[in-house]
């Protein structure tokens, strides 16, 4: 939608591109593009800022279905040979690398819908829209201006939970546990990150849906 309301060109789209690289990203959504209805020209990004991020987001699907189905006991025994194994099973550390991946995708991702949406607002970049996206008198409404400062925070807090966790472990248990996972933590910063990717794809999509609208009446009036 953005790429519409800019009036940018299709050509980063092509499936030439993306399926003429070696990685996998751009291949596969360039594959996807290419089912998209020959009228269908909406689409959110080129592929080569789009393809690492599903690349991450595939390791990490993997990384906690594995571990989701992995036995986490410790001691773990190994009935064949009568043997108990205290092999620090407990350690997520999957866990906090696959949701540090997640929470880079959702920066990368929310930098993305950032760059788009200023554009939009930007009369400078724009081409040809009115500032701040307002129907009324420029000089008078500056209804876009708060959306603009929003995106702006929402995308320095993906900024700050993009950061890494695993290099804040600690000794615990008196030692007994010299490393720790911080799997939760990862986590539950993993879900702060995707709830405010939400609200600046919100407001990304509010600023499409007006800059499209602006661009009907242009193109009728």
């Amino acid at each position: 939608m953005s790429v519409e309301a800019l009036r940018g060109t299709g050509e980063k789209f092509w499936s030439f591109s993306g399926c003429h690289t070696a990685a996998l990203g751009p291949s596969r959504i360039s594959e996807k593009f290419s089912r998209f209805p020959k009228w269908f020209k909406l689409s959110l990004s080129s592929p080569r800022p789009q393809g690492p991020i599903l690349e991450d987001l595939v390791l990490s699907y993997r990384q906690v279905t594995i571990e989701l189905n992995s036995a986490t006991d410790n001691p773990l025994i190994d009935v064949s040979s009568s043997r108990m194994v205290h092999g620090g099973n407990f350690q997520a550390k999957s866990i906090t690398s696959s949701m540090e991946k997640v929470r880079q995708a959702g920066q990368s991702m929310g930098r993305i819908l950032f760059t788009q949406c200023t554009e939009l607002i930007d009369p400078t970049t724009s081409r040809g829209l009115v500032p701040n996206l307002v129907i009324a008198e420029p000089c008078k409404s500056f209804i876009f201006k708060g959306p603009d400062i929003l995106i702006a925070s929402l995308l320095s807090e993906l900024g700050f939970l993009a950061n890494p966790v695993a290099s804040h472990v600690q000794t615990a248990q008196m030692g007994n546990q010299a490393l720790n996972s911080l799997a939760l933590t990862s986590a539950r910063y993993a879900l702060d990150s995707l709830d405010i990717l939400s609200q600046l794809a919100a407001a990304h999509m509010v600023a499409n849906c007006q800059a499209l609208g602006l661009r009907v009446l242009e193109s009728r009036f």
